[in-house]
């Protein structure tokens, strides 16, 4: 499973953990909480709009005002693109800005097949990121073992049927 290969098993163990650690000291935590709200406990600002000016399929960006001390960031998410793709793009943003805090512009389009491999790493680390916060383990698993299917689930977190099925993989790489 090409995760698996891309993001080992103890990272995805240190970025579980640094959620945990973050609803532990904020008090703040998705779904009781906003991803806005989220964004907002960390500092950011989240603009919803047309990024086309941008370039072709940006899902978002996240810039920083300030770039010698990386203060001040605004996360920008296409507001044209379904609620289940903001969303998880959202949630894909804060794993950069708590993960990856440190470049001036990131740009997130659909496509990572040019980047080099720290790039994809780090897309990689974001995702797994936003599926960990959009759909935590244990609530997850609670709603397989209640016999809810991968569109009802789909549902329950706000996110595409596609993010529960690849949620899922992980979960059964991980255990084993």
């Amino acid at each position: 499973y090409y995760l698996s290969m891309i993001l080992p098993k103890e990272r995805a163990e240190e970025i579980d953990s640094i959620i945990q650690n973050l609803s532990i000291s904020t008090g703040i935590f998705y779904p009781k909480n906003t991803l806005e709200e989220i964004a907002e406990s960390a500092g950011a600002k989240v603009i919803y709009g047309d990024l086309s000016d941008i370039g072709n399929n940006i899902s978002g960006a996240i810039l920083y005002e300030d770039e010698k001390d990386k203060k001040n960031p605004t996360i920008y998410i296409n507001s044209e693109n379904p609620i289940t793709r903001r969303r998880f793009t959202l949630a894909h943003e804060l794993g950069h800005l708590f993960l990856h805090n440190g470049k001036k512009l990131r740009i997130d389009n659909l496509n990572y097949s040019g980047d080099d491999s720290k790039t994809i790493s780090e897309e990689t680390e974001a995702n797994y990121f936003a599926a960990s916060l959009l759909m935590p383990k244990d609530d997850l698993l609670d709603k397989i073992d209640e016999g809810y299917t991968v569109q009802e689930i789909a549902e329950y977190f706000g996110v595409s049927e596609a993010a529960v099925r690849n949620r899922i993989k992980w979960i059964k790489k991980k255990q084993k």
